[in-house]
């Protein structure tokens, strides 16, 4: 299966408010080693509208939209333009290494031939920190924000994303599974990866793929992981630590709502306790937790959790 276009990859682009990193970013794209995509944008109403792609290598659609819908509808919009038997995902800000693509495809296509392309399947990789000028904070993402990329199972994945939307392919049995992205998602890539979790396979490939710009203005950034962490959490408040806490639970009851009759019936339990959990006791709550094994990667994560819930 082919998209419409003839490539083998639709890349989706969500555009908010990007016009000052946006060409390197399409620079980035004009340099990969492997060129069968194409790339479809969407402009959520930005104040400065992107009317026009320039000309491009590689075929490009620029979505028509009138009105802000915010990144979960936009990539939804997206997807509905979409057709290539894989999808990337992209933003405005990042830099992509010239293999990104084709390393990426190679593993993906690895994947298939393991477990078989009916399997929804999710691959991923590591990126560069940098700063908005590009500086190097940290050669590996996971090694600055101190999360095992190996976490990805379904219990883990309800209270903490692994997968970064901006390194992920997945294969058209996880869109078709996923899509659409219901509202009560936090994030595309966190519901992606609980789908693909569930009924698939996520596979992390251990090489840094992108530059990962922190500038200020990210919907979801990074610090680097710690004592200080921990202070900083404090410092932002329980009702906002709490707050963030209680999207990934209606995250859950929303899979548990669509997919529940199709996970066995020890992962829905799992999902059911998690999604109910503000609805418990005290003790009930860290309980489940526990016993469900619905951990984030480190300690004064799992501490911090304990003490908001």
């Amino acid at each position: 299966m082919r998209s419409d276009s003839g490539a083998k990859i639709d890349i989706l682009l969500p555009f908010y408010e990007g016009e000052a990193y946006f060409p390197e970013m399409l620079d980035s794209l004009k340099e990969q080693s492997l060129m069968d995509f194409r790339l479809l944008v969407r402009d959520d109403g930005s104040r400065v509208r992107l009317n026009r792609l320039p000309e491009l290598p590689f075929p490009a659609e620029l979505l028509p939209s009138h009105r802000h819908v915010g990144v979960l509808e936009a990539v939804n919009e997206l997807y509905l333009q979409s057709s290539a038997p894989y999808l990337m995902f992209c933003d405005q800000d990042d830099v992509w290494f010239k293999s990104k693509v084709e390393l990426t495809l190679r593993k993906m296509q690895e994947a298939e031939r393991l477990y078989g392309a009916d399997t929804p399947l999710l691959v991923f990789t590591d990126m560069s920190v940098t700063d908005r000028n590009l500086f190097c904070l940290s050669g590996s993402f996971y090694n600055y924000a101190r999360i095992n990329p190996a976490f990805c199972s379904l219990e883990r994945l309800l209270t903490q994303n692994v997968p970064s939307a901006c390194t992920i392919m997945i294969n058209r049995a996880t869109a078709s599974l996923a899509f659409p992205l219901p509202p009560e998602a936090v994030m595309h890539d966190h519901w992606l990866s609980l789908c693909a979790a569930a009924f698939g396979k996520i596979v992390y490939l251990d090489c840094g793929t992108m530059f990962y710009r922190q500038h200020g203005n990210n919907v979801f950034g990074i610090e680097p992981y710690g004592v200080r962490y921990l202070l900083r959490m404090m410092r932002r408040g329980l009702k906002t630590v709490r707050a963030r806490f209680l999207r990934n639970v209606a995250q859950a009851g929303a899979f548990l709502e669509r997919y529940g009759d199709r996970l066995d019936r020890e992962r829905a339990e799992h999902v059911r306790a998690f999604a109910t959990i503000a609805r418990q006791g005290f003790w009930r709550r860290r309980y489940t937790l526990l016993s469900a094994g619905v951990l984030k990667s480190g300690f004064l994560r799992n501490l911090g959790t304990m003490l908001v819930i």
